[in-house]
Formats: structure tokens, C-alpha cells, sequence
């Protein structure tokens, strides 16, 4: 590969996005496992019961397993514990990363896009353009991209 030296200004910028997608992985990650706990905590209280097996649902990954009929009984108690457990909800019918989400991403296209277009040579820039919009190596480019020292 060719060698990139990037100025002090670059650098600090790259470094600053770097650290902005970092603690925005580290916010939704967050909120993702507070709402997981948060689900297998009413699925492990109240008794919610499979429509495929007849069986009890226990972990929030089979939730959706559940009737029609009884899936709004199951939100409104999540979101009664989500925010006992400081989730930021607006009703039931809302994702637990509905804030989260969007501002990872746009911290990744940041962190990636500045990685294509500022330190990458030209001729190889649309390679990695297919690679960051790819959903099977977009995560292993941003696992890279957040380790790489300049």
C-alpha cells in the first residue's frame, strides 16, 4: 500500500472519529443489553407462551414467538421495566435503540468515510466502498478502521 503521512490536523481529526464512534458503539451497546436484560426479566416474571411449541418463552429471543394477542400486554411491561431501568422510551412500540442506532451509524460512515477518502491511495478507494456498505465486512472494516494508529 501506499504510504499516507497525514497532517497534524488529519490525524487529530481522524483520532476525534475514532473516539466519536467508540463511545457511540459503547452508548448503543449499552442500551442493547439494558434491554435485553430488561426482556428476559418480564419473560422470567410473567409467563408468556410460545405459539410454535406451547411451551413458556424464557430469553427475548424467542419472544416474537408470542400471540398476537398478548405481544401488547409483553411491550407495556417492558416499557414500564426499561424505564425503572433508565431506558429512554417514548411508548411501548418503540425500539430500545431508536436514538442509539442512528447516531452509531452515522459515526461509522463518518470513521469509514474519512478512512476511504483521506487516507486511503485513490485507486484503491472503490474497493472499500463496496467493503463498507457490504453487511458481512462492514463490521470487520470498522474493527480495523477504530484500531488503526496514525
Amino acid at each position: 500500500m501506499n504510504s499516507t503521512i497525514l497532517s497534524t490536523d488529519k490525524a487529530k481529526e481522524f483520532k476525534t472519529l475514532q473516539d466519536a464512534y467508540l463511545k457511540a458503539k459503547a452508548e448503543h451497546d449499552k442500551v442493547v443489553e439494558i434491554d435485553r436484560k430488561v426482556r428476559n426479566k418480564v419473560l422470567a416474571e410473567s409467563e408468556f407462551i410460545s405459539i410454535d411449541t406451547g411451551e413458556r418463552i424464557t430469553s427475548h429471543l424467542s419472544d416474537y414467538q408470542m400471540a398476537d394477542d398478548v405481544f401488547p400486554a409483553y411491550c407495556d411491561q417492558v416499557y414500564r421495566e426499561g424505564l425503572e431501568h433508565g431506558l429512554d422510551l417514548r411508548d411501548p412500540n418503540t425500539v430500545a435503540d431508536y436514538r442509539t442506532r442512528p447516531a452509531l451509524r452515522k459515526a461509522e460512515d463518518n470513521l469509514l468515510n474519512f478512512a476511504i477518502f483521506e487516507i486511503l491511495p485513490a485507486e484503491q478507494r472503490k474497493d472499500f466502498m463496496d467493503v463498507r456498505d457490504h453487511w458481512k465486512y462492514r463490521e470487520k472494516m470498522l474493527e480495523l478502521t477504530a484500531r488503526l494508529a496514525i
